[in-house]
Order: structure tokens, then C-alpha cells, then sequence
């Protein structure tokens, strides 16, 4: 995870630039601003060529969190050194070192470390020598999605979808009849002015779907003259969509090709064709209020009862053309609602049998309601043999059938996460590090990422609020779920689809961003030292885990077991920021605590009230 590991680092820059009390940064002060400085460009590539910097997440994760490792270590020791000449408890005070004190206070292996730091810098220098000219090369771009939106239609990836298509097949509403017929209502009946019917909801929920059965209904056809279907996608192009439109008048105007005419003279063409005739138009899959900018001037209103009809899986999206229509949101599936689909997709019109109708049951209810995940694994369903012995082993790995057999299920989540700027990304993936069905208080949730350095300061709002607007962003996303707010409407507490959690592990261990010693993976991992890991996630082992890994480089410790005893040793985690045990009930503070001179965040159950624990 590049952006976080950039912004950790930046952080800890700021302390050390900001304080003149550390030794052993004295003859390093200058490295470490060009340093701080070369971080604070690569942190603002990140955010404003996302898709420019994907080749170089890898190495610039690894390169920050390199420098990372080196600096806190030598911080570490610094601090250490005072506590064993009478700092006091651990904690550093204010001195006025000589540059001179270096040599005789910093042992040889850390000095063996400040050798280490130029090259690390050395390092993130090249990097930003190569998005230098990357940048330089966009220099006539003042907006990166310049190019995405003036490609030529020849070589643009956007697949637009002939209005035909949903025309011969339609797949059945299983379980959604009722917002079939509330969309269908909206689109023939209510006011003759032009109306928007908003539908929005996570990937795979069953909105292109919905779309699809209205746009294709009987009654609907005859009501409209024209109908146009419009799959946007992320890379759309402005030309493609008007070939769209283009294509849905032929039947008005036969001669005119949209290949042989100019941008103007289809928006034109279109505009004509549509003006003073009913229609209904369908944008799929809509990523950006632009989007809709770049089409909404060629499209009239003549009072005259035409509807457009917008996918998406972004609230701020879906409510943008037209903020008082209301907005129909996807639900999931109860569980009589996805064996069904789930029965019908397997056997189509034929029976089930008996003998596999309780264990489909199972497997329906691990889908937690989401269709597209039933249909994926009726997919499996259909080439193993239906025995029973066959769909209980598919019930107990249905969760691993899901994630591995699934291109299309996949590739539909993953463009949730590829498409979430690089501020949220951590903060998504972290969503994964809590147990599964975890109902995630947001007190805590903003405290851990503020600890964790997520958060970019701003002098208009407070960490606090940014956390919050974060996390408001995830679930208009659709990505993390409300379970309940409060009086003033803020989120209380919140949780994530088993399936979109999934997602986030997923993610996470490939871009090495949490570790998780699950119980099966304990001895796997005990006999050697975790390397290139920040985040340790230990969601059921005992707490002597603590005690028998080595992890010179973890920050955060999750632990969510409920248990007596607490770690007698934290020698392995000299590094730790984050130590959340609140399941850990403890009857005397641990000393250690205080020798983890780089704790932010610590979380604990008392074994009784008047327990005592330091003030620092």
C-alpha cells in the first residue's frame, strides 16, 4: 500500500523535523528534509495520477517503507539510550545534544543503520526522478482525464452494449419484483416533465438487472419512442456514447452514419432526433457526475414524460442530475429469496431434489443476499454431481469456491477498490483487519486511523471530521455498510459484506498491507521473523502469539480475543503504534507498555475500576 506507507513516513518526518532533541538526526537533518520533501511529491502523485503511478505502487511501498524502518529504529534507540541515563520512564526529554554525543551514545549496529539511510533516500530520490518524467510528459494535460475522454473511438475499450441485446434475453428478478414494478411505475406514469430514476447499490447487486427487465418490458417499449442504452464504465468516451445514441435513431434516420460526422454534427443529429419524441435512456454503470455532464445538453426536455435511468455505485452519482428525485436503493436478498434464485439458476425449470434442497439452503444463506454471488456459485453447482455429498462439500468452502472461481465476480469487486482514490484505500483495506461480521464502532475506527496516519491534516477541518467524511465516502460507494446512526444522522457503527471483506484481505495481502495469523497459519509462521509486515491481525489465537514471533517491523497489533492475559513480553514489537486488545481483560498494567515509545493508540479492558495506569 504505497499512499499509506508514504504518508506513515511523512509523518514521522514532520516529528523529527519539528523537535531538536534527537542525537542522532543532527548531521542527518539535511537528508531528511529533501527526504520529507521527495515523500510529500510522491504522496501528491499519488492522489493526482492514480492511474499513472500503478506500475510504481510496488516500489514505492517498499522504498518508504524501507526509510521508515531505518529512521524509527534509530529513533528508537535514541529514546532508549535516554531512558537508561535517567530519562525517566521511558519517555523522552527535552536536551540540547552535541552533534559530538553521536559517536559515544549510538551503538555500533546503529550506526551500522545511519550508513543505511542514504542509500534508502538514494533510493526514493530515483523514484521521483522517474514521476518527474512522467509529469513532465503530461505537461500539456492540465486534467489527466483529458485523455481518457478524447480517445479515439477505434482504439476506446468502452463496451457499449446494442439496445437489441436487452431486448432478446432478460434475465428474471428473482426477488426484486417489487422494484421492478416501482421502477416501471416511475417510468410511464407520474409527471410529464423529464425524470430521472436513480438506482444505485454495490457491484453485483442485481442494478444492471433491474435496469435491464424495465428497459425491456412490453409495456415500456410501446410507451417510448426511443429507447437508448448507454454502458458508461470507468474509461467512457464522449464519442462512444453518442455512437449509442446515434445507433438508437436509425430508425428515424436511416441515412445518417455517425462514422462520417463530426462531434458536433451527432450531438446535432441527436438532439434533433430525440426532440419532441418520448424517450427512455439508460446510462449503465456510471462512475462520475461528468459523465453525465457530457451528455445532458444533447438530451431535451419537452415535457413529454421521457425518463433517464442511472446505475451506479456511488450515491453523490446517483443523486447528482437531479437531487430531488428519489433514489432507489439495491437491498440484499433475504434468504428465501436466494435459494430460489439459487434453484433456479442450477436446475432452471426442472426440480430440485429433496435431498439437496436443505444443503442449498446453506450455501444460499452463505451468499449473505448478494445475486451476483448466487449465480456465481450456481455456476459451480452445475458441474459437480448432484449428490449430496457433492453440495455439502460446496457448501463448506463456498466462500473460497466464490473467490476463486469468479473472474467476472472478481474483476466486478476489484473495480470498487481500483477505482477509490488513494486516500481511501487504506482506510478500505483496514476494514478487513476486524473479525468477520464485526460490528466496527466509528469512535474507534476514527481513533485507529488517526493513529495510523491515514488522515492528511487540513486547517479547515478537524482529524476527526476528515475520518468521518472518509468513512461517509466508503458507504456511498457501497463498500462499508451502516448498521446505525445517530440522532444527528452521523454513523454510529458500521460493518462490511462478508464478500466485500473478502476483497479487502485479498487486497491487503497482495499489496502487503496487513498480515493475518489466522489459527491454521500460527505454526507456519512462528519459526521465522515476519518481515516487509506493518499490520498483524489476529482475529482468534491465544496471546502467547505475542510472546513467540519476532516482528521488528510491526506497527499495528488487532487483537480480537477475549482472554485474561496479557503478552508478559513485547520485545518483538519495539516498533508498535497501534495495540488494540480490547478484549483483553487485565489486572495490572504491563510495565512494557511504557517501553514502546512509539504507542499512539493503546486498548485495553480494566480488570477492575481504581486500576492503575501511568499518565505517560
Amino acid at each position: 500500500m504505497a499512499y499509506a506507507a508514504v504518508a506513515s513516513v511523512s509523518e514521522t518526518l514532520s516529528l523529527i523535523l519539528n523537535h531538536h532533541q534527537y542525537a542522532v538526526f543532527l548531521d542527518q537533518k539535511r537528508r531528511l528534509r529533501s527526504l520529507h520533501q521527495h515523500l510529500k511529491f510522491l504522496r501528491a502523485f499519488l492522489e493526482d495520477f492514480p492511474d499513472k503511478a500503478i506500475h510504481l505502487e510496488g516500489r514505492i511501498r517498499d522504498a518508504a517503507a524501507e526509510a521508515e524502518d531505518i529512521i524509527e529504529h534509530l529513533l528508537s534507540e535514541e529514546i532508549r539510550s535516554w531512558s537508561s541515563t535517567g530519562g525517566g520512564g521511558g519517555r523522552p526529554r527535552t536536551v540540547h545534544p552535541s552533534p559530538h554525543r553521536t559517536a559515544n551514545s549510538i551503538s555500533r549496529r546503529l550506526q551500522k543503520m545511519c550508513q543505511q539511510l542514504p542509500k534508502a533516500a538514494e533510493v526514493v530520490g530515483s523514484i521521483v526522478e522517474e514521476v518527474m518524467g512522467i509529469r513532465n510528459s503530461l505537461g500539456a494535460v492540465q486534467d489527466p482525464q483529458v485523455l481518457t475522454h478524447s480517445s479515439p473511438p477505434t482504439t476506446s475499450s468502452t463496451a457499449l452494449v446494442p439496445t437489441k441485446k436487452y431486448d432478446q434475453k432478460i434475465d428474471a428478478m428473482v426477488g426484486f419484483e417489487e422494484d421492478l414494478l416501482a421502477t416501471k411505475t416511475r417510468l410511464y406514469g407520474g409527471s410529464s416533465k423529464l425524470e430521472f430514476v436513480p438506482i444505485y447499490g454495490m457491484g453485483g447487486i442485481g442494478k444492471t438487472t433491474l435496469a435491464r427487465n424495465a428497459y425491456g418490458d412490453s409495456l415500456i417499449v410501446e410507451h417510448f419512442d426511443i429507447r437508448a442504452w448507454l454502458t458508461v464504465s470507468q474509461d467512457y468516451s464522449v464519442q462512444q456514447m453518442l455512437f449509442a445514441l446515434v445507433d438508437s435513431i436509425k430508425p428515424f434516420n436511416e441515412k445518417f452514419d455517425g462514422e462520417k460526422h463530426s462531434y458536433e454534427q451527432m450531438s446535432e443529429q441527436v438532439y434533433k432526433s430525440f426532440k419532441g419524441r418520448r424517450y427512455l435512456v439508460v446510462l449503465d454503470d456510471v462512475w462520475s457526475t461528468k459523465a453525465w455532464d457530457d451528455v445532458r445538453r444533447i438530451l431535451p426536455d419537452d415535457s413529454n414524460g421521457s425518463r433517464i435511468i442511472i446505475t451506479t455505485r456511488l450515491q453523490d452519482v446517483a443523486a447528482y442530475a437531479d437531487s430531488s428525485s428519489p433514489l432507489h436503493e439495491m437491498r440484499f436478498m433475504d434468504v428465501d429469496q436466494s435459494w430460489i434464485l439459487l434453484r433456479q439458476k442450477v436446475f432452471n425449470e426442472q426440480h430440485c431434489p429433496a435431498e439437496l434442497e436443505g444443503t442449498g439452503m446453506m450455501i444460499a444463506r452463505s451468499c449473505k443476499g448478494l445475486p451476483l454471488a448466487i449465480v456465481v456459485i450456481a455456476g459451480i453447482l452445475k458441474t459437480v454431481s448432484q449428490t449430496q455429498a457433492s453440495w455439502e462439500d460446496i457448501a463448506k468452502k463456498v466462500n473460497l469456491a466464490v473467490s476463486a472461481k469468479d473472474e467476472q465476480f472478481g474483476r466486478i469487486l476489484s473495480l470498487s477498490y481500483t477505482h477509490l482514490p488513494h486516500h481511501l484505500r487504506p482506510c478500505f483495506l483496514y476494514m478487513g483487519c476486524f473479525p468477520e461480521d464485526y460490528e466496527i464502532h466509528v469512535s474507534k475506527l476514527v481513533q485507529l486511523w488517526m493513529a495510523e496516519g491515514f488522515m492528511k491534516p487540513s486547517v479547515s477541518k478537524s482529524l476527526e471530521e476528515g475520518a468521518e467524511e472518509y468513512l461517509e465516502d466508503l458507504v456511498k460507494r457501497s463498500l462499508v455498510l451502516v448498521n446505525r446512526r445517530k440522532s444527528n444522522g452521523k454513523i454510529k457503527s458500521c460493518s462490511v459484506h462478508d464478500l466485500v471483506r473478502d476483497l479487502c484481505i485479498r487486497k491487503a495481502r497482495e499489496e502487503k498491507f496487513v498480515l493475518y495469523a489466522l489459527d491454521r497459519y500460527v505454526d507456519r509462521i512462528l519459526p521465522k521473523p515476519i518481515k516487509d509486515q506493518h499490520r498483524l491481525s489476529i482475529p482468534r489465537s491465544t496471546m502467547l502469539l505475542f510472546q513467540n514471533i519476532f516482528t521488528p517491523t510491526i506497527r499495528t497489533a488487532l487483537y480480537f480475543q477475549h482472554c485474561r492475559l496479557f503478552p508478559s513480553s513485547l520485545k518483538g514489537f519495539r516498533l508498535l503504534r497501534v495495540l488494540d486488545a480490547q478484549k483483553v481483560t487485565v489486572m495490572k498494567f504491563p510495565a512494557e507498555v511504557l517501553e514502546l515509545f512509539h504507542l499512539r493508540y493503546l486498548a485495553f479492558t480494566r480488570g477492575y475500576d481504581d486500576l492503575c495506569i501511568p499518565a505517560s
